[in-house]
C-alpha cells in the first residue's frame, strides 16, 4: 500500500516537474492499559435525596429506606433511629409522603450530614413503637437501599395502624380520639392519637384551643395516650411513643416534662394512662415496666408499685385507664385478664 503511495507520487512529479514534501505519518504502539487504583477506604455515596422514590420503587435515589411491620402490618408513626459508625444519629418517624402511594414508611438521605455515611460503614438501625423495640446492623451499599424493621407484639389487642397519614387533626374531626377528660369549667380535654393533637372544647363543644405536632422534641407528641386535668386547668400527657409525661397549661403552653426511656425511678417505657390527685401528684402507668409510678407535682419521683403477672397487684394485660379519687385511692383498668 505505501509503495503504491509512493508510485503515485512520483507519476505526479514526472508531470508537473517537481517532487513534493510529504511526511508519513507515525504509527504510536499502543499504550497497555492502566490497572484501577485499589483503594480499602469507604467510598462516599452520591449527595442528594431530594427525589426519593418509595420503597421497592426501580427507579434508584441515594437514600435508605423501608417499612416498619407488627405482625405483618406496616404502621404509620413508628419511630426510627439510625446511627452511624461515628456516633451521630438522626431520629425520624414512618409516614406516607406526598406523591407517593398511601403506605406508610421512612426514608433518609445517607450521604447529607449529620450522618455523612459511606459505603461499607456499617449502621445501627432501631425502630420503636409503643412498647416494641428491635435494632439491627447493616452494611450500607452503594445507591439506594431498603431495610424493613419487623416488631413483635407484646398483646393480641395491640395498636396497630395501617395507611394511615400522620397529620392535625380538624374541630370536631379526628384520627383516633383516644382519651377524654373534663376540665374545671365543664369542658372537656380530648388527645387525638394518630394525629398528635390535644382539642380542648367548651361545655357547649366549642373549640376553645388545640395544639400539638408529630415528633419528639419538648411539646411534640409520639401517639399519647392517656390525658388528665387538674383543678387549675393543667393538661397532662402520657406521651407513650416518646416514653415521658408532658404538662401543659390550658392555652397550650408547656409547663414540664418528666420521664425519659428506663426503668429506674422516673423512668418509663411507653407510659399508657396518667392521672392527677388534688394535690397535685401524677400517676403513671409505666406500661413497658409493667408499673404504676407516683411523681410529686414537681415530677420528682415517690412511690412505684407492680410487677409483670396475673396476680393481684401485678400486671399482664392492656392498661385502659388510670384514675385517683378524691381520698387518694388509685384504680387501674386492664383488660385481657380473666378474674
Amino acid at each position: 500500500m505505501r509503495s503504491l503511495y509512493l508510485s503515485v507520487l512520483l507519476i505526479a512529479a514526472t508531470l508537473l516537474g517537481t517532487l513534493p514534501t510529504f511526511v508519513l505519518p507515525t504509527i504510536m504502539p499502543i499504550a497497555e492499559a492502566m490497572p484501577l487504583a485499589q483503594s480499602s477506604d469507604p467510598e462516599p455515596l452520591p449527595r442528594g435525596c431530594g427525589n426519593v422514590t418509595p420503597p421497592g420503587d426501580e427507579l434508584a435515589a441515594c437514600c435508605i429506606s423501608g417499612f416498619v411491620y407488627i405482625d405483618g402490618k406496616i404502621v404509620a408513626g413508628a419511630e426510627v433511629t439510625i446511627i452511624s459508625p461515628r456516633g451521630n444519629s438522626v431520629v425520624f418517624y414512618t409516614q406516607v409522603y406526598s406523591g407517593t402511594d398511601s403506605v406508610p414508611y421512612y426514608r433518609l438521605s445517607l450521604s447529607a450530614p449529620p450522618l455523612e455515611i459511606k459505603t461499607g460503614e456499617t449502621i445501627t438501625v432501631t425502630a420503636r413503637y409503643s412498647s416494641h423495640e428491635q435494632s439491627l446492623s447493616y452494611i450500607v451499599q452503594p445507591g439506594s437501599q431498603m431495610v424493613d424493621v419487623v416488631l413483635e407484639r407484646t398483646f393480641a389487642n395491640d395498636y396497630v395502624f395501617e395507611q394511615q397519614i400522620r397529620a392535625p387533626s380538624t374541630q370536631y374531626n379526628f384520627h383516633e380520639a383516644h382519651d377524654i377528660a373534663s376540665t374545671p369549667t365543664g369542658g372537656i380535654a380530648l388527645v387525638d392519637r394518630i394525629g398528635a393533637r390535644i382539642q380542648i372544647f367548651s361545655s357547649d363543644m366549642q373549640l376553645l384551643n388545640e395544639w400539638g405536632s408529630l415528633g419528639s422534641l419538648p411539646g411534640q407528641l409520639n401517639t399519647p395516650g392517656g390525658i388528665a386535668v387538674d383543678e387549675e386547668g393543667n393538661i397532662y400527657i402520657a406521651d407513650t411513643g416518646n416514653h415521658r409525661v408532658q404538662k401543659f397549661d390550658r392555652q397550650g403552653h408547656l409547663i414540664a416534662q418528666w420521664g425519659g426511656r428506663g426503668s429506674g425511678p422516673s423512668q418509663m417505657i411507653a407510659p399508657s394512662s396518667v392521672a392527677v390527685d388534688r394535690t397535685g401528684n401524677i400517676f403513671v402507668f409505666d406500661a413497658g415496666n409493667y408499673r404504676v409510678q407516683k411523681l410529686t407535682s414537681t415530677g420528682a419521683f415517690a412511690n412505684a408499685w407492680g410487677t409483670k403477672g396475673s396476680n393481684q397487684g401485678q400486671f399482664d394485660g392492656e392498661i385502659v385507664d388510670i384514675v385517683v379519687d378524691s381520698k387518694g385511692f388509685v384504680y387501674v383498668a386492664e383488660s385481657g385478664l380473666n378474674p
